[in-house]
């Protein structure tokens, strides 16, 4: 057997499968005798777990004995031994079935950038923006909008837990249990899914509808999906956290709890997704076009262009280029505030020229303030006079 594969099960996980699964299970203390891959004969009473199952086609039980020691575990040999069993009960390989086992009562987001370590600032940034990603998920299933221009943090950021990160690579898992102390009540019976699931399958279903719409070049696919995939503001914080990667290619997997059936749109597919520098312009791309789909901009603002910031230079062209102009409006409810405004490439060198002669721009969008700052948001229609 595959070393690895039954040292990852553990006894908690490995006894909800089989409760799960309808193994029925009986206990006590007595003298052992056994071999199913170790053989065990106990020369006293020793407490034990028995699972037995009527399998279809094998005319008889199977059984799965677990000796217990004095502190109630159970040694990784006879762990072993039960993956190895459910292995061919169940027609699985050794370590598709110890994955199943392991994931019985969580779902997975695993993370994975092509470098052994990352620096503790880096590591930082990442994490917040995974706290964001999940949150900003969080609030689209509970308010599924194209854009959420108040949308905050979400509760859900506190029920998933940071898992072990592995070796060869800088990675994370991300897990989000789906049944618990508190919903132990759900097993074998019909549930809602839980949220942290229905977050995890907004995440997984957007991504498939980016690489749908990368094969076809066609934007307007992630942007019609938005009440089940991704909005502006998930798209927005795919966005901060490539730019937390510093351009190292995160690759995205999932995994799912066999507590509760995945959605149709899901089964049998291969989640794993890697974020390319293309994916993440189309996202960009998608965010803008969504934040347009919201209500109309309640200002037209003209006046002049006094700052601009890009984070690359203004003729190259950058897939996740950060471009911002500050407009000093003229006349209207906002004259003489400095309005700040995140553009497009095309718009950025409009900006720029306007501000070299000296012209005067306008442009449509909603101001927002925050503290003494004023930025636009949603904007569109940017134009030199």
């Amino acid at each position: 057997m595959n070393e690895s594969a039954g040292k990852s099960v553990t006894l908690p996980k490995l006894t909800a499968f089989l409760h799960k699964d309808g193994w029925k299970e009986t206990s006590g203390k007595k003298r052992l005798k056994f071999s199913t891959g170790q053989s065990f004969e106990s020369a006293e009473d020793v407490p034990y777990q028995i699972y037995e199952k009527e399998i279809q086609g094998l005319g008889e039980a199977v059984r799965i004995v677990l000796p217990l020691s004095r502190d109630g575990s159970v040694r990784a040999a006879y762990l072993a031994d039960a993956v190895r069993t459910l292995s061919s009960v169940y027609e699985r390989s050794l370590e598709r079935m110890a994955v199943e086992i392991e994931s019985t009562e969580i779902d997975s987001l695993i993370g994975i950038y092509p470098e052994s370590s990352l620096s503790l600032a880096r590591a930082h940034d990442i994490l917040t923006h995974l706290k964001n990603l999940f949150a900003q998920a969080a609030n689209a299933e509970d308010d599924p909008q194209p854009f959420l221009p108040d949308a905050k943090g979400n509760s859900i950021t506190e029920d998933v837990n940071f898992g072990h990160t592995f070796a060869g690579s800088f990675g994370f898992r991300i897990e989000c249990p789906v049944i618990g102390a508190d919903r132990q009540m759900l097993i074998g019976q019909p549930a809602m899914r839980p949220m942290e699931r229905r977050v995890l399958e907004r995440l997984a279903l957007g991504l498939l509808t980016v690489e749908e719409s990368e094969a076809r070049d066609d934007v307007g696919l992630v942007t019609a999906n938005y009440q089940r995939g991704l909005n502006a503001n998930v798209c927005d914080a795919l966005i901060y956290l490539a730019d937390a990667s510093e351009g190292k290619l995160l690759t995205l997997q999932f995994s799912w709890s066999s507590f509760f059936p995945v959605s149709v749109e899901l089964e049998n597919k291969v989640l794993s997704f890697k974020l390319t520098l293309k994916k993440y312009a189309l996202i960009k791309e998608a965010s803008e076009a969504l934040k347009l789909m919201v209500a109309p901009p309640q200002a037209v603002l003209v006046g002049t262009v006094v700052a601009l910031a890009s984070d690359v230079p203004p003729m190259q062209r950058g897939l996740l280029a950060h471009r911002k102009i500050t407009i000093l409006v003229a006349g209207g409810d906002h004259d003489g505030h400095k309005m700040q405004i995140e553009v497009s490439d095309a718009d950025y060198n409009l900006a720029l020229n306007a501000h070299t002669a000296g012209k005067v721009v306008q442009v449509e969008g909603t101001p927002k303030q925050r503290g003494s700052h004023w930025r636009v948001e949603g904007y569109r229609n940017f134009t030199v006079l």
